[in-house]
């Protein structure tokens, strides 16, 4: 309705992206009536969506409202707005943000659309300094500047506390930085960028993980509320490659990890359990069964759509035993096992396991050859997946013994030298 003092706009409805709102609006003409205007109207709206209200008190001009003052409102957000928003297509708008934010509740707001962000399922309130300058159509091609800080939050279901950073973007070039974090008491520092302009679309990640505590992730993450593991981790990586095309994503990293039960990690505690099952079994030696990982170290590359290394080692106990894992080979994004392992046994194990103390306390002994049997005995191939591994392995017991065994002259000779 329009009066003589105003423009008057009562529970209009109207959908935005999909998503329903109720508007109600009033526009006001300065002293002097609508005609022969020397100053700007008044404008006051209030706008509902499912999820909360956006009110907003500021002034007309041709070409864009000038917000004196706007408040986005929902369960757990509240975010002040003031600049100027454009009343054209095509031209930017220039906006002031800052507030509290709850992270997951970006995924519905009508006003932008994120469609990516889903995928990344972040949660938690944080406060947020911001100036955009663009068309709100096209935000991905406006230019961003802000800064965050949340006491806690999470990505993916990891949980992350005192996070500190800053989102810059330029020419459809978007860097988050991440520079002081929380990852289960350990620090964790980072940058991811984002390049979404047409010839190069792709991404880049680093990260550095320091003092990781394995107890305090684990208890965390729900998913992993039953796992037993203790100790500390501390890693870095560097990925990158685009989105759509796993086949174009490369990498590299290290992680380095000690404590108590690292087996037990999700994922790789059923390919544990499998090597070692099959080793007890192989050698008749139960206390391989309870074997425990107290240390682990990789390195690995990620090419075509696999992670390989050269240097994969894990120690820790057979009982009072030690033992040791060294592997080579490479996993796949589909789960898919590669890999060569060379378990190596104390001699102690050697000694006692029933198919090899005979043979292991006479002639290999005698011989030299229990530091070979140590490395042989075990030696398998790894294939299959991760939920279904497939151990083989390269020898039978019978061919490493036969192998190892020294002929009588040679025995003889080596019996004579240990015996002066």
């Amino acid at each position: 309705t329009r009066s003589r003092d105003r423009i008057e706009i009562s529970d209009a409805t109207l959908q935005l992206n999909g998503q329903p709102l109720s508007l109600s609006a009033m526009i006001t003409p300065p002293p002097g009536g609508w005609a022969g205007l020397r100053s700007l109207p008044r404008v006051e709206a209030d706008i509902g969506f499912p999820q909360g209200r956006l009110q907003l008190l500021g002034s007309l001009t041709p070409d864009d409202i000038v917000l004196t003052e706007a408040r986005l409102t929902t369960d757990a957000t509240r975010l002040n707005v003031e600049g100027t928003l454009a009343r054209t297509a095509g031209r930017p708008s220039a906006l002031k943000a800052s507030g509290v934010v709850e992270l997951k509740e970006l995924e519905t707001l009508p006003f932008v659309s994120l469609p990516g962000l889903s995928s990344w399922k972040l949660r938690g309130e944080t406060e947020v300094e911001a100036q955009l300058r663009g068309e709100l159509s096209d935000w991905a091609s406006a230019t961003l500047d802000g800064r965050f800080r949340a006491r806690a939050l999470s990505v993916r279901g990891v949980p992350l506390d005192q996070v500190v950073g800053t989102l810059e973007q330029s020419d459809r070039v978007m860097r988050l930085r991440v520079a002081s974090a929380q990852l289960a008491e350990g620090r964790l520092t980072g940058e991811l960028t984002i390049d979404d302009r047409p010839a190069t679309q792709g991404w880049l990640l680093q990260a550095d993980l320091a003092g990781l505590q394995l107890a305090a992730l684990a208890q965390s993450i729900p998913a992993w509320r039953t796992r037993s593991m203790t100790g500390q981790a501390s890693g870095h990586l560097v990925l990158s490659g685009q989105w759509k095309d796993r086949a174009t994503w490369r990498g590299e990293g290290w992680v380095n990890a000690a404590g108590e039960r690292l087996g037990d990690v999700p994922l790789l505690e059923k390919v544990f359990q499998g090597l070692f099952g099959v080793l007890a079994e192989r050698m008749g030696l139960e206390m391989l069964r309870r074997a425990q990982i107290t240390e682990a170290s990789v390195q690995w590359r990620l090419a075509e759509e696999r992670f390989s290394t050269e240097e994969l080692r894990l120690g820790g106990r057979a009982g009072i035993e030690p033992v040791a894992v060294y592997a080579k080979g490479s996993v796949g994004l589909d789960q898919t096992l590669d890999f060569v392992i060379e378990p190596e046994l104390s001699e102690m194990a050697l000694l006692q396991a029933p198919t090899t103390s005979t043979l292991a306390g006479t002639v290999l002994k005698a011989a030299g050859q229990l530091d070979r049997l140590r490395r042989l005995i075990g030696r398998h191939h790894l294939t299959g997946t991760l939920k279904q591994p497939v151990y083989r392995f390269e020898f039978s017991t019978q061919e490493v013994l036969r192998q190892l065994a020294p002929g009588p002259s040679t025995l003889l000779q080596n019996l004579f030298d240990a015996a002066r």
